[in-house]
């Protein structure tokens, strides 16, 4: 909502790129996801929400943490929420398949993505044909069960 509202007059299916005031504005999303999940009394998380745009060459935001400066949890989300990214359909662009944003994904192993997590990825891309031990499905029901 705070980046939106920030966003007035903006079409968010323009191909233009973002002016400084936005990509400020964008960049502090880690910031303010962070300090909402820490608000909702998730303090540990929080710092993974703060690193998930952290890159391992150091060149990621918001403080340009590099390598294992940048917890495993943060390295993870950054990864998954990137290869989410590209596979999902966006108003101003196409998904990529499941191999393109893979290959996108190994092409930037070791600069913007841990190696490690890159790898997982993969291996669990290639299992994808059997049944997966999570869905939200899973998630849901422990969730409930354990209230």
């Amino acid at each position: 909502m705070w980046a939106r509202s920030s966003f007035q007059g903006r079409s968010w299916t323009s191909r233009a790129p973002l002016d400084d005031d936005e990509l400020e504005l964008v960049r502090a999303h880690p910031v303010v996801g962070a300090e909402l999940v820490r608000a909702s009394g998730f303090p540990v998380a929080a710092w993974f929400v703060l690193e998930h745009h952290e890159r391992v060459d150091g060149a990621g935001y918001p403080a340009g943490l590099a390598g294992p400066e940048i917890t495993l949890e943060a390295r993870i989300l950054h990864v998954v929420d990137a290869f989410t990214a590209m596979t999902s359909e966006r108003a101003y662009r196409r998904a990529m398949s499941e191999r393109d944003a893979l290959a996108e994904v190994r092409r930037l192993r070791g600069a913007q993505f841990d190696a490690q997590v890159v790898d997982a990825l993969e291996s669990v891309c290639a299992a994808a044909g059997s049944e997966p031990a999570w869905s939200v499905d899973t998630i849901t029901r422990r969730a409930t069960s354990s209230t």
